[in-house]
């Protein structure tokens, strides 16, 4: 078992790879969610989220305030079931040029979450109880600025949905919107999935549901099947990447 990490410890790593997601419709409503850096300028984030009208993707935080990134392909998983995207950004090239103009930087510095290499037919009852932090930008009510929220919790379980083909945990956080697409990283310092929506039934309130964190395998396959790569993939993991299966 690895050595944890403080969540503070957690936060000051990895809150410069989170990305503010804003979205505005035709009829001018706005609507933010949440991506995060992986390596090699890639951000996930949630399906819904990535397709959201009028995308933009905000970074930050510097002294010059928060900057757009700027966005290329976007990838979404083949599996319409599997709430997932990848989309390819600027930004270790804002991070490392334009606000370090003066400094060599290797690509290293530009801050990444590296992704677990817990694969589904891995998963046991390890991580349960375990500590997490989720990171995000849900709506506050009352404040003048959308602003990186971090909120603490753990694995409650480990469960199977109906409609998908890959776990997902269920930890005690609450599931505000605007999280969607923010990581969640467990305590032993890699990335256990993404947060991606609220287990409800009927119209209840997102907030009364149970948040749902789907796997990383899905997220694995999708970034080899997109042929990119971020940084620090376990060579285990390589054949993800070429499309062979993991044995």
């Amino acid at each position: 078992m690895e050595l944890s990490e403080t969540l503070h410890e957690l936060y000051s790593n990895y809150n410069g790879a989170v990305v503010l997601m804003i979205g505005e419709n035709e009829h001018g409503d706005v609507a933010s969610g949440t991506g995060f850096h992986v390596g090699n300028g890639i951000i996930v984030t949630a399906a819904h989220v990535a397709c959201l009208a009028k995308r933009r993707i905000l970074a930050g935080d510097h002294p010059r305030g928060r900057y757009e990134l700027k966005s290329g392909a976007t990838h979404c998983h083949e599996d319409e079931t599997i709430d997932l995207a990848v989309i390819q950004t600027d930004f270790e090239q804002k991070r490392l040029g334009h606000f370090h103009p003066h400094e060599t930087l290797g690509p290293a510095h530009a801050p990444f979450i590296p992704i677990g290499g817990h694969l589904d037919d891995w998963l046991d009852n390890a991580f349960i109880l375990t500590r997490v932090i989720l990171m995000g930008f849900p709506s506050v009510a009352l404040t003048r600025e959308m602003e990186l929220l971090a909120v603490a919790g753990e694995v409650n379980a480990i469960v199977d949905k109906y409609s998908t083909p890959h776990p997902y945990f269920i930890i005690s956080s609450i599931p505000r919107g605007g999280f969607s697409g923010g990581p969640v990283i467990q305590e032993w310092n890699f990335l256990l999935g993404v947060l991606t929506e609220s287990l409800t039934t009927g119209a209840n309130a997102l907030e009364i549901g149970f948040a749902a964190v789907l796997s990383v395998e899905p997220l694995l396959v999708l970034l080899g099947r997109s042929r990119l790569r971020p940084r620090e993939i376990d060579d285990q993991m390589g054949s993800l990447f070429t499309g062979e299966e993991v044995p």
